[in-house]
């Protein structure tokens, strides 16, 4: 099957001048799911949400300053050559692993400077990220700027005929593996395990090391389907981050079993107990 993508990435036009693009829409819709999704799990884990609005602030301008520093040296050449191109964030341009590590980062500063405990925050945090990592997606679906590799053969394809799509031009016209739309609904697969997961008794900071783990687990595997400069061992740069992440994740699940267990442990027995 394959599927024709000639939809122009700007959705609104006045006066010759882009007003809104389908990838700023997506990424905007992504936003505000993943900052309303927060609220409610903070609000079901019985989490203080006073200062939920300072935190969010942090993680969204770091996450996407970190996406874009990520993309941006996928591509230095390019952007070498023409800077301008380095703020228009609205072309697209995004990468996941960089807006997870800088948003991470501004959770990090931002629950020290509120006095919020960290690691029930990012548990919260877990759930709407990897949802809206899907929505943002369909972003890319337009955009054509995280095009597949070449599939002529590939039972499902997209191919790309709308010359303002940042496909590149040698690509136009070829059907192309379908990447956002495998790697969104891996995503959509890791929000369903997540929401399975979240009211099981795992360790605080549990639920997103197992986001690290699953979701970068996964990533290596579609990100095979994409075009992209190999980094070394045959990786590109996503693959390697996805490995990183998955090694985190697994890392950090075992420690935090390892804390709890000891916490219990070396925790004094109850009034009339003894050991």
């Amino acid at each position: 099957m394959n599927i024709n993508i000639g939809l122009d990435p700007i959705l609104l036009e006045l006066g010759g001048v882009a007003i809104l693009r389908w990838y700023s829409l997506a990424i905007t819709v992504a936003i505000f799911v993943a900052v309303w999704l927060t609220d409610r799990e903070m609000h079901r884990k019985g989490m203080d949400t006073s200062n939920y609005g300072g935190i969010a602030t942090w993680a969204i301008v770091l996450g996407i300053i970190g996406a874009r520093v990520f993309h941006i040296f996928d591509d230095l050449d390019g952007y070498l050559s023409d800077p301008a191109r380095m703020l228009q964030i609205y072309r697209g341009g995004l990468a996941i692993w960089g807006a997870v590590i800088g948003g991470f980062l501004g959770v990090v500063i931002s629950t020290r400077i509120y006095k919020m405990p960290l690691l029930p925050m990012i548990d919260a945090i877990a759930p709407g990220l990897v949802l809206g990592q899907a929505l943002g997606r369909f972003g890319n679906i337009v955009n054509g700027d995280a095009w597949g590799a070449p599939a002529p053969d590939a039972w499902f394809t997209f191919t790309y005929t709308n010359p303002e799509s940042f496909i590149p031009n040698r690509l136009l016209g070829v059907p192309t593996h379908p990447y956002p739309v495998y790697d969104m609904a891996l995503n959509l697969a890791v929000f369903a395990l997540i929401m399975w997961l979240r009211k099981k008794d795992l360790p605080h900071g549990g639920l997103f090391a197992i986001y690290l783990l699953v979701y970068g687990f996964g990533r290596v595997f579609v990100h095979s389907l994409r075009e992209e400069v190999v980094w070394f061992w045959g990786l590109q740069n996503a693959q390697v981050f996805s490995i990183l992440g998955m090694m985190a994740g697994a890392l950090g699940l075992a420690y935090l079993y390892w804390r709890r267990q000891r916490h219990q442990e070396n925790a004094p027995p109850p009034v009339g107990v003894t050991r």
